[in-house]
Parts: C-alpha cells; structure tokens; sequence
C-alpha cells in the first residue's frame, strides 16, 4: 500500500492485523512521498487489518511554529487482504545412508527462487524467528531443490522441512512447510586393523598344519585367512594357495607325502580382515614350516612265545609278553593297539597233522583263554602285534600243543 502527502503537509499511516480494533494506533509504518507500507508479521492467507491516518507538519512549513504538529489519528477502518503463497514443497527426502552428512532433497516448486530447511522439531508460523530471524539457528535458506546437512553429528538423527519463497528473503512470499522426513548421518567405521595370523602344526606327512587371526580392532566382520606355499625362497601373500578361510577366522591344511619330496614345500600363513569401512592391510605368519619326510614308522617286535595253560577240558589259557612297540613318522615312540592270535590244531602232543585252525583279532591284553572244539585234540598259538603306526610284526614262536 503506498501513500503520498505532496509539498504541504505529509501524512503518516498505521496499520495493524488483528480479529478485533485496537484502541490506539502506536507506531507509524510509513513516511514521506510515496513510500510502501509493508507487514513484517508473517500474515496467515487471509488477515484482517486496521488502518489509521494522520497529517504531520514540520518547522519551516505554512502556518506551523517551529516544532513538529501532528494531527489526531483517524479512526481505524478494517480491510482485509489475502496473500498468495506458493506450492508446498513435495517428496521431502532426508537419504540416510551417508556417513558425511543427510543430504535433503524436494520437488521443485514452480515460482519459487529459494527453499529454506528446516530440522530439529516441527517450525512454528508464529514469529519471524520463524521464517529467518536472528534467534533462528535451525534455518537455512538454499536456492536448489537439495541440500546436505553437514552440521549434522555422526550417528545424529533429525526431522527435516522445507519451505519455498519467492525471493531469498523469508519473510516474503512463502509456502506451507512441507515434510517431514527423517534422517541419520552415518557413523564413520573405519576398516579393521591391528590384527596377527599364526601358522601352527607339525611338518610330516598327514600333519595338520593350521592358520589362525586374532587381535583385530573396529569388530571385523569377515576374514580371509589362508596358506601359501613355494618350493624355493619365502612364500608371500601371492604364491600359491592350498587353503583358505571363506570368511572365517581359521583354516587347515594336511601335508602330503608330495610336499616332503625334494624339493621340499614351504608354507606360510597371512590374513585381511573387513567390515563396512573397507578391508585392512594384510598381515603375516612371522613363522613358516618346510615339510619333511623326516624318520619312518617302524614296527613293532616279535612278542614272547605264548604258555599254553591247559590243564583239562577244552578251555585253553595263553598268555605272552609284550614287545617293543616300534615308532610313527617322525620318529616319535608308537603304542601297541593289539594283537592277532593264529590257533593251531593237531593229533598228538608232537604236533602231528598240525594246521591253523583260525586267526582271531585282539584288543591290546597280553592273554586269551581259546576254548577248543574237539576235546580229543591238540591245540597250540602264536601272536602278532600291531602298532599306532599302522605296522604289524612278525608271530612269536608256537606254544606246546596241549
């Protein structure tokens, strides 16, 4: 609304927007020829206003001494004027799986220059903090149809609105807020680190030989553990691979009889770890192992001829001593896992007509009672013992026939 007061008098307007009159206008909004009288007090789309007038002389003019005269203020008349707004902003979108901030985005609004966002909890209409005042620290006015928020704390979730105007100041033509949609700034996760592999195991055929990792910080969620061989030199994280983890934390392998052959395989073990931050460096076993053949198994002795304790009957008693159980790969001692008794049959106490009647397999005792199944004949046995390395030796001598 413009107002003009010519070379006499000037005239001074006031306005205000409210439901019923004021009784009294205070503060003139507007002086002087032609100057614009505007509402700084964010009006609803439809406000009611009162209006008041009054003429103003100065020092100088006709018939006014030398200080200002004023007239009494005209009696508020009402009007009513309705602002146009714009377009709320659709498809408010806060995207929350950044780690450097929540990028906002919105549909264009057409007439608009300028967008303000707005986060934390939901604005108010009320004040022109509201819309861009200096008490608002939560406003920020953006001139695209985007904007990331990097104030945001990592792990921080906030609402976000948003605005349009028709100029870049708030206070102006403006839209309903729309929104709003929530985001959170992604915490930084950093790739593992700090972590070991160890290489474990004996170095003969059949060994295991085991890679194991450990120690890693920022929680590791996959590894990738494995074992690498070369015939000459160190192997490295690129020589060949004869096992791996798939994931896991540990993996094995068994060596061969092909790797104790000349030249001889050498192995070592190295490990990554990873988790949503990336993958770390990659460590290393500060150990290898060579395989070998080393010494062989050997079996076990000859044991002691059995004492055939026969008395009566058909129950035949045998026992015997033990022998030298022999030794595994490796040259490590070997056990006695047990025994085969071979049973001899005949005519006479001589031995006449004698053959192996059966061969029966024992557990690791150094007895066994045979019951026999003719009472009228001759019975005998000898015994063969089988070590932990799989070897048997050769049968002790035969007992009397009894």
């Amino acid at each position: 609304m413009y107002f003009s007061g010519g070379s006499g008098p000037y005239y001074q307007i006031y306005w205000s927007v409210s439901s019923t009159a004021p009784t009294s206008p205070v503060t003139p909004d507007g002086s002087g020829s032609s100057s614009p009288v505007s509402d700084t007090t964010g009006p609803s789309s439809t406000s009611t206003y009162y209006m008041y007038i009054r003429s103003v002389q100065t020092a100088g003019e006709t018939s006014v001494g030398p200080s200002t005269v004023a007239s009494a203020w005209s009696a508020g008349v009402a009007f009513n004027m309705t602002l146009s707004k714009l377009a709320t902003p659709a498809n408010v979108n806060a995207t929350d799986t950044r780690t450097d901030g929540v990028n906002v985005t919105w549909d264009i609004v057409s007439g608009a220059s300028y967008y303000g966002v707005w986060y934390g909890g939901a604005p108010s209409y009320d004040s022109l903090a509201d819309f861009g005042g200096n008490r608002n620290t939560s406003l920020i006015v953006h001139p695209t149809n985007s904007y990331l928020d990097t104030a945001i704390g990592s792990g921080v979730t906030r609402d976000y609105y948003v605005q349009a105007y028709r100029s870049g100041d708030p206070t102006g033509t403006k839209s309903e807020w729309g929104g709003p949609n929530s985001g959170t700034r992604l915490a930084v996760v950093n790739p593992p680190s700090g972590g070991s592999v160890f290489l474990s195991g004996n170095n003969t055929p059949g060994s295991v030989i085991t890679a194991s990792t450990s120690g890693w910080s920022n929680s590791p969620t996959s590894y990738d553990v494995f074992i690498t061989t070369t015939t000459s030199g160190t192997p490295t994280s690129s020589s060949t691979r004869v096992a791996s983890s798939n994931g896991s934390s540990s993996t094995s392998y068994t060596i061969t009889s092909t790797d104790a052959a000349a030249p001889a395989n050498i192995f070592r073990a190295f490990a990554t770890a990873s988790n949503t931050g990336g993958t770390s460096g990659t460590v290393q076993s500060s150990n290898t192992i060579t395989a070998s053949a080393g010494s062989p198994a050997t079996a076990p002795g000859t044991p002691g001829t059995p004492t055939n304790g026969w008395t009566s009957g058909t129950s035949y008693p045998f026992s015997w001593s033990a022998p030298s159980a022999g030794t595994v790969t490796g040259g490590g001692a070997a056990t006695i896992t047990g025994y085969t008794m071979r049973i001899y049959e005949a005519t006479s106490s001589a031995g006449a007509g004698s053959y192996i009647r059966t061969t029966i397999s024992l557990g690791s005792g150094t007895s066994y009672t045979y019951t026999s199944p003719n009472a009228s004949l001759y019975y005998a046995a000898s015994v063969a013992a089988t070590n932990s390395a799989g070897l048997t030796g050769s049968y002790s001598g035969i007992s009397l026939y009894k």
